[in-house]
């Protein structure tokens, strides 16, 4: 009967709907599709508001409570398994809600103009339906639709996590059921009493959020979907052991983080057409003609901060070395090696993960598909990618080698900390005075100076050659501390 009941009012919601989109169409003298109906009543605000997110809020708490029994957790064996059947029972629940909304959309729609492309009203440069807004986003409307299945299924089962988390800590029906309360009142008086970037609805509904806060909603919306997950896989042990857990990560998620800001924002810029363009702004880095302090403050985290997290598990790995430890691997040289190996091929993850993500992202904000850039330059596309792939993977590995060295000789963490701001000093105009110094040398900006990227190709080898050589002495003399 329930089901019914909001069929019933999800229909009257899409006959509202038409009467405004032919309304609109007439007064502006414009013809609308399928896809305005479709758009429009997946997101419309007021249906969200105040019918479909305490109905969903109101189920996820349901299914909590009706399945937290002794006799479930015992057969589950472990809070997060049973957090993940909870999961499973309140996707299903969202599953037959999706198919109820799409079919009514669906059934709607019958008899109305339908095309793969845009239609005239949603092209008007007005905001007043969902269709009009994504369609400043969006070259094709299928593409904006899933976008936004994508981002409200998302911020659904966030919601579903973070409720279950909050269950299982204070293992009391009442707080839970009391914070599913402020959850409603939150969403339902956020939108007149609270700034923009406050309001729940901008992380649930894509027209609402990429209207205020461009495509910044995903990546909220994904960190927070992202730390729940990660907390849920550490939710039965102790609170001591869950701190620790993310004192030991905190560098490394606030490098992603940080990863993520510098990505977006970089592909952001205006004046950038396809997604080799923001590929190219993005990994600018620094140059011999002039100083950009993004590009700058982009490579130091991208490029500098990579080379931090080495360190700290570089740190970790010289604590615990032993006179035991050289004689598994027989030599220090041989331990070395079998480190090492393991750090280059991280190398060439990160670079590859750093190329893709930023081709996504590139794509997600309106960027063309093309991997080549649309201003006038005297480097080819293989030379971009070469200097990003094959010079990235050479700097990378000088400053790798470069922090192994001093955190060998010194055993503090401090002195390549030290190293690193003293290097990165050297990529403001006018310091790098002979041009040869190796650093930031794979910033795509050096593309647009004197040298061609086979010459910093071979720069950076005989630096690294030099470091393999420094190495060897140091690996091998007959004084080293174990």
């Amino acid at each position: 009967m329930k089901w019914i009941g909001l069929g019933a009012i999800m229909y009257l919601y899409g006959v509202n709907h038409i009467n405004r989109l032919a309304m609109f169409s007439i007064k502006h003298n414009t013809t609308y599709n399928g896809w305005d109906l479709i758009l429009t009543s997946l997101s419309e605000r007021y249906f969200i508001t105040y019918f479909l997110f305490p109905w969903m809020i109101w189920h996820s708490v349901s299914f909590l409570l009706k399945d937290s029994g002794y006799h479930i957790l015992i057969r589950f064996g472990s809070y997060k398994n049973w957090i993940f059947y909870t999961l499973k029972n309140f996707i299903i629940m969202y599953g037959k809600l999706m198919f109820l909304w799409i079919a009514i959309i669906v059934i709607s729609i019958i008899g109305m103009p339908f095309s793969f492309g845009w239609s005239e009203l949603s092209q008007i440069n007005d905001f007043s339906f969902g269709s009009q807004i994504l369609e400043k986003y969006f070259n094709y409307p299928v593409l904006a639709l899933l976008s936004h299945l994508l981002l409200f299924t998302f911020s659904m089962v966030a919601t579903h996590l973070l409720l279950a988390i909050i269950y299982v800590v204070t293992k009391s029906r009442t707080a839970t059921i009391f914070t599913m309360i402020l959850t409603g009142l939150w969403v339902i008086g956020s939108g007149k009493y609270l700034p923009d970037s406050l309001y729940p609805l901008n992380y649930i509904s894509l027209p609402i959020g990429i209207n205020n806060n461009s495509f910044v909603v995903f990546i909220a919306v994904g960190t927070v979907l992202l730390l729940s997950i990660v907390l849920i896989s550490q939710i039965d042990y102790n609170f001591q052991h869950v701190w620790s857990f993310f004192k030991g990560k905190g560098t490394l998620l606030i490098f992603l983080l940080l990863i993520s800001a510098i990505l977006w924002k970089g592909t952001s810029v205006h004046g950038t057409q396809t997604i080799g363009d923001k590929f190219f702004y993005i990994f600018f880095g620094g140059s011999i003609e002039g100083f950009n302090f993004f590009n700058f403050l982009s490579y130091f985290i991208l490029y500098f901060g990579f080379v931090y997290v080495v360190q700290l598990h570089l740190q970790k790995v010289l604590s615990q070395i032993s006179h035991y430890m050289i004689i598994r691997y027989k030599s220090i040289n041989r331990w070395f090696w079998q480190w090492y190996r393991k750090v280059a091929f991280s190398i060439l993850v990160y670079l590859t993960i750093l190329a893709l993500t930023s081709f996504i992202i590139g794509r997600l904000v309106g960027g063309t598909l093309g991997f080549s850039t649309t201003f006038e330059s005297s480097f080819s596309t293989f030379d971009q990618y070469y200097q990003f792939f094959v010079n990235g993977y050479l700097q990378i590995t000088f400053y790798v080698l470069l922090v192994f060295m001093i955190s060998w000789l010194t055993a503090e963490p401090f002195y390549s900390l030290v190293a690193i701001g003293i290097l990165s000093i050297f990529m403001f105009p006018g310091l790098n005075l002979i041009k040869v110094l190796p650093v930031g040398l794979n910033s795509l900006g050096y593309l647009t100076g004197h040298f061609t990227t086979y010459t910093i190709s071979l720069l950076l080898l005989l630096y690294i050659l030099l470091e393999v050589g420094i190495l060897i002495y140091l690996l091998n003399r007959k004084d080293i501390n174990l």
